[in-house]
């Protein structure tokens, strides 16, 4: 199921577009819409609610739906973004966030089924490679590949991407399991992805970012085999 946010404060431009999604949109779906940002944002941190595809108007009264979209795709990388607008002149600062469509809205018509086949398709091959977590009750997705390494503390892993830094109370072992090919425990407090090694020395990796993680004694015969076959398969 397909879960898409409406965020328009004009009630006409909003019921609109309610009206043309089941029209062009074969994939099952539940629309939720907000009049405004607080609403949209609150919901997704009160609640850890997130949106599949997204329609954010650029202009809401004194908000900014392009601060709106920030925010919201800190907390959910993998959102589809689409904005739309009564004016054109916002086709440049919408590049200031990641986003896959901008709509004006008086040719809503003839670019919406195309905007939600290209979402369709992005969210079919972002939901295969997702790492899901929860702290302190809030859900965050994140992009496999986008991870360096995990590092448990205590009772907190701590996980470490290009961008962010999340944290999650699940364990090491539990994480591994959910994962990829690309990655390997090198010592009981450490997984490290091996996209992100620079290079490699018997008893430890070498990051690119130059950060050197340690290779334990008991964990280098599979950490050569993880190597290997990771390096084999190109």
């Amino acid at each position: 199921m397909i879960q898409i946010a409406v965020v328009e404060d004009n009630d006409v431009h909003r019921e609109r577009l309610e009206g043309l999604i089941p029209t062009a949109l074969r994939e099952p779906f539940v629309i939720s819409s907000f009049s405004d940002s607080e609403a949209f944002l609150g919901k997704m941190e009160r609640e850890g609610k997130v949106y599949d595809i997204v329609f954010m108007d650029i202009e809401m009264g004194g908000h900014s739906g392009i601060e709106t979209a920030r925010e919201a795709l800190r907390r959910y990388p993998l959102m589809q973004m689409i904005y739309i607008s009564q004016y054109l002149e916002y086709i440049s600062p919408v590049y200031e966030t990641e986003h896959l469509y901008f709509i004006y809205k008086p040719e809503l018509e003839a670019y919406l089924e195309a905007a939600l086949k290209k979402a369709v398709k992005a969210i079919s091959e972002s939901r295969s490679g997702i790492l899901e977590v929860s702290w302190n009750k809030i859900k965050f997705y994140i992009p496999q590949e986008e991870i360096v390494y995990m590092e448990r503390m205590l009772r907190t892993t701590v996980i470490c991407t290009a961008k962010e830094v999340y944290k999650t109370a699940d364990g090491l072992q539990e994480l591994l399991e959910k994962l990829k090919g690309s990655f390997v425990r090198c010592q009981r407090s450490y997984v490290v992805n091996l996209r992100y090694v620079a290079s490699y020395h018997s008893t430890y990796f070498e990051m690119a970012d130059g950060k050197q993680i340690s290779i334990s004694r008991n964990y280098q015969d599979s950490v050569k085999k993880k190597l290997s076959e990771y390096i084999s398969r190109g």
